[in-house]
């Protein structure tokens, strides 16, 4: 399956109800608190709200049988992608209005399988942090001794 194309993967892996439970915690938030339940509600949540049915929708992806085969940008299995987003999902770093297109996605009249997954890569990428600039200047960077030395010169330790 390696071979296949994405939207090959998703058509041949539908979502089918592997929602259901992320809409059943859905529907009871919103008649908790006396909302309609519809996409658009999601604007309406606070932080605790939106980090559970975050959590809820994550793990609902990570045991589809997509989640194994789909790769991020970074070339991983959206599986791994995921239980990684889990756990920063959990973290006070996270801002959980990222979260919202892949939950407005996933609480469609009409499933998108592949807006939800593209939603998935999307969310991955931002969730992700770039590399620090650092780890340009390293050791084995043949511009390491000459920044060494530029340090040196300007004996600057902020910019070091």
């Amino acid at each position: 399956m390696a071979d296949q194309s994405q939207s090959d993967i998703i058509k041949a892996n539908p979502i089918g109800n592997g929602l259901s439970a992320f809409r059943d915690r859905f529907n009871s938030i919103c008649k908790d608190k006396g909302f309609v339940s519809d996409q658009h509600t999601v604007d309406r949540l606070g932080e605790e709200d939106l980090q559970i049915l975050s959590l809820v929708l994550l793990s609902a992806l990570q045991v589809l049988p997509a989640a194994r085969f789909l790769r991020s940008s970074s070339g991983r299995a959206f599986f791994g992608e995921l239980s990684n987003l889990n756990a920063k999902v959990t973290s006070d770093d996270f801002d959980l209005n990222r979260a919202k297109p892949l939950l407005k996605a996933a609480l469609a009249d009409d499933l998108d399988d592949e807006l939800i997954w593209r939603q998935v890569g999307n969310l991955v990428i931002e969730a992700t942090p770039p590399p620090p600039i650092n780890s340009v200047f390293t050791s084995t960077n043949p511009l390491a001794a000459q920044y060494e030395q530029f340090c040196k010169l300007v004996r600057t330790p902020q910019i070091c």
